[in-house]
């Protein structure tokens, strides 16, 4: 029998982005610096007399030529994104899914807007073997990340020789 030698990732993901460089440290400060904050701000006493309520319910964070994948993980509809299908905002495509057992729970309570929580036993989204996400030497993984278990070593993202995941079980 083989084990083996991580854990599955159990806990919460969301804002998922890969470039094919290293960010620089002034670039990676400001990417936590975006995402440190929720925003809801209300605007009132308006010419209508209306308030609007803005929620930031995605990173702002927009594709770029050298990023490979941005994954918000919203489940927004207008995209396609669904429980089992999830958009890929950058160029490439490089849309996740998944079925049955295999499909992460979503829910609205992600770092900005949902995110999908995976359960450390059999959670995943396939993303194909697209050559955008054959990595170089250089290359930079950023995701919002809360476990329910920190013990053990957890696979975030695995590439496969056939397939490139988020979370996956051998």
């Amino acid at each position: 029998t083989l084990y083996p030698l991580y854990d599955f990732f159990n806990g919460s993901i969301d804002e998922v982005a890969i470039w094919n460089r290293s960010l620089s440290p002034q670039e990676v400060w400001r990417l936590y610096d975006k995402g440190r904050w929720k925003l809801l701000e209300t605007y009132g006493n308006l010419s209508s007399g209306d308030d609007i309520t803005h929620n930031m319910t995605s990173l702002p964070l927009s594709a770029q030529e050298d990023m490979l994948l941005l994954l918000h993980f919203d489940n927004d509809p207008s995209f396609g994104e669904n429980n089992t299908h999830v958009y890929d905002w950058s160029i490439n495509g490089n849309n996740g899914t998944c079925s049955g057992a295999s499909c992460p729970y979503w829910n609205s309570s992600g770092r900005m807007g949902g995110a999908f929580e995976f359960d450390g036993s059999s959670d995943y989204f396939n993303l194909g073997s697209p050559s955008s996400l054959n990595l170089s030497e250089n290359f930079t993984i950023q995701a919002w990340v809360n476990y329910t278990d920190p013990t053990g070593e957890q696979v975030l993202i695995e590439k496969l020789c056939d397939r490139f995941d988020i979370v996956r079980e051998s």
